[in-house]
């Protein structure tokens, strides 16, 4: 599975073919305590789901390839999308990936189909998810 989209990388190169691959969804709650005083310890206060989606662009298919791992050549550009409370809701959450056919990473795929920029700031780039081919 793969997004074919055109980038222009932070030295004003142009791939117009580019191949995006998610490398890593990490999935994972974190917790916020209260401060401990003289007559209490900490204690959980919230609790909050947290979800990173990072992936890979290629210059193109034969880059990428899947077929020849010795044949892969090296990534361009690697970028980390941190989602949104809300998009993390819409795209996985539990009674999302409870679906038949649903995985963290076919998701991760859906989601970041929806992204026009990415959320690291990597200055100088331009990416938009939302025109890519999908499945290529």
């Amino acid at each position: 599975m793969a997004i074919q989209v055109s980038y222009t990388d932070s030295f004003g190169g142009t791939h117009s073919a580019a191949y995006v691959r998610v490398c890593a969804v990490r999935l994972h709650t974190t917790s916020s305590l209260t401060s401990p005083n003289a007559t209490s310890v900490a204690s959980i206060a919230e609790l909050t789901d947290q979800v990173v989606v990072s992936i890979e662009l290629y210059h193109d298919a034969a880059a990428r390839s899947t077929s020849d791992s010795s044949a892969r050549k090296e990534v361009i550009a690697q970028l980390d999308y941190v989602v949104s409370a809300s998009d993390i809701a819409t795209f996985f959450a539990d009674s999302v990936l409870d679906d038949t056919g649903k995985s963290p990473l076919k998701q991760a795929y859906a989601y970041i189909k929806t992204q026009r920029e990415n959320t690291s700031n990597q200055a100088g780039h331009t990416l938009n998810l939302t025109t890519g081919t999908t499945d290529v």
